[in-house]
């Protein structure tokens, strides 16, 4: 050992959508006659597994973009197993960011709204983290957006009056 603390062995590793991407995969899982994704990860490993993973369940990746410097959202569940049969779960690892996204990547995710806003049948946005993508520039174009739109906020949800939506604290 090289610190006082017993190692703890992994022997197998699951990656899966979470977040909204598991929001996504539901969707997916409806067959839509098409499916696009809007969000921004980092440059790193865990920002190429996402947009991996949002393809092969038939996502259009051009609304995910990539901010160089920062790295993705992911939360690991730590399972342990002793020597008997019974699994639990550790407490979560969560990897988050502290720093709101750039005034570029926030334009162009303006951008990708007014372009795809008539391409829409349904938006559904999910403002779960205090340094999302959903900054009050995005939310107010959301909320001028013609599409309905389903909302899905833990702490914002009284900031959205969109004209057409639902919204679900």
């Amino acid at each position: 050992r090289e610190t006082p603390h017993y190692p703890l062995p992994v022997v197998r590793e699951i990656m899966s959508l979470g977040a909204g991407g598991n929001v996504v995969a539901n969707v997916a899982a409806l067959k839509p006659g098409k499916l696009y994704v809007c969000g921004v990860c980092g440059d790193d490993w865990r920002g190429d597994i996402l947009k991996k993973k949002l393809c092969e369940i038939g996502a259009d990746t051009s609304g995910l973009f990539v901010e160089e410097g920062t790295f993705s959202y992911a939360y690991c569940k730590p399972m342990r197993m002793g020597i008997s049969d019974v699994i639990y779960e550790d407490p979560r690892l969560d990897f988050t960011r502290t720093d709101k996204i750039s005034a570029q990547t926030e334009q162009k995710i303006l951008s990708w709204l007014d372009e795809i806003d008539t391409k829409l049948d349904i938006l559904c946005v999910a403002d779960q983290f205090d340094n999302g993508i959903i900054t009050e520039k995005i939310r107010d174009r959301i909320c001028r957006m013609e599409t309905k739109i389903i909302v899905d906020s833990r702490y914002r949800v009284g900031f959205y009056n969109p004209k057409n939506g639902i919204l679900k604290p």
